[in-house]
């Protein structure tokens, strides 16, 4: 039986079982059993190769790989982590697989070599040559697809973890906005509401190390302007304070007041008025600063 049919089989198994449980609504969740039925087919695909002796003489650096691959993928803690690692380590074993293959023609090619003469040599000479070169070509296709895939799958987690923290996409950054809800009622003091939405946020700046924070504090055009600049000034150091506080540089961080300078609704009725009160989030794209 071959690798491939060895893991369509596993891989059938495993949805048949996964959409068995789901249908009957009981038992883990569809992205636990998904994540799951992968990771046993890399297992799988790795065992298999690792007990093939051409594969373990022949590809040895890329076998070790492949095994550290799955080793980290069974570690991961999240289930959407846990399927891309999987997946990725499945493709390192397959590298390894044609590595060995590559590895055993060449031998194959020298011995030959060896061997033969005349026009039969140079036949089979050729035809090694040819085998060799289709086969580098396949590993390096390969390493291609694998390298497009992790990019796809990176991007689809952070457009998920933007989904998570109600954010949206701007020629700025990701914007995000607390709303007049979270803070005590003319204060700055953030209510125990906010905890979990800056805590999103502060996990996802420990994540994302190369990317800066800007915080824009925001009121009404109730009371003077003075008075507003310090309030939204102040708000937006409070939340501030509370990333810090959560093991974020505050050199990451730049915080700014605009009072009642910059609304996003009219302050003659309460509605717009209390969009208008409210601190805007800016994570900043990777390696840009606030400017000054």
């Amino acid at each position: 039986m071959t690798n491939r049919k060895r893991n369509m089989i596993i891989a059938g198994v495993g949805f048949f079982i996964m959409f068995t449980l789901i249908a009957t609504g009981c038992g883990p969740s569809k992205q636990e059993l998904m994540a799951k039925s992968h990771l046993e087919s890399a297992r799988e695909a790795y065992t298999y190769a690792k007990a093939n002796p051409d594969v373990k003489q022949n590809a040895q650096i890329p076998l070790m790989e492949a095994g550290k691959a799955v080793e980290v993928a069974s570690k991961a803690e999240e289930f959407d982590e846990m399927d891309h690692l999987a997946y990725l380590a499945e493709k390192k074993t397959q590298i390894a697989v044609a590595t060995a293959e590559e590895k055993m023609s060449e031998n194959a090619k020298q011995s030959i070599s060896m061997k033969s003469a005349g026009l039969m040599a140079e036949g089979r000479e050729r035809e090694l040559s040819a085998k060799k070169d289709a086969l580098a070509a396949n590993a390096e296709a390969l390493s291609q697809t694998i390298n497009a895939d992790a990019a796809i799958a990176e991007n689809d987690v952070l457009q998920q973890e933007i989904a998570d923290m109600k954010g949206k996409i701007s020629e700025r950054g990701i914007v995000l906005t607390l709303g007049d809800v979270l803070f005590a009622s003319g204060r700055a003091t953030l209510s125990s509401k906010a905890d979990n939405e800056i805590s999103k946020l502060a996990f996802f700046l420990k994540k994302y190390s190369n990317r800066n924070v800007l915080i824009e504090g925001h009121t009404d055009s109730t009371g003077s302007n003075v008075m507003n600049r310090g309030l939204s000034l102040n708000r937006a150091d409070a939340v501030s304070n509370q990333l810090v506080a959560q093991e974020i540089n505050r050199a990451r961080i730049t915080t700014r007041g605009f009072g009642e300078d910059s609304p996003v609704a009219g302050n003659d009725t309460e509605t717009g008025r209390r969009q208008n009160r409210r601190v805007d989030i800016i994570i900043l794209n990777e390696g840009q600063m606030a400017s000054r």
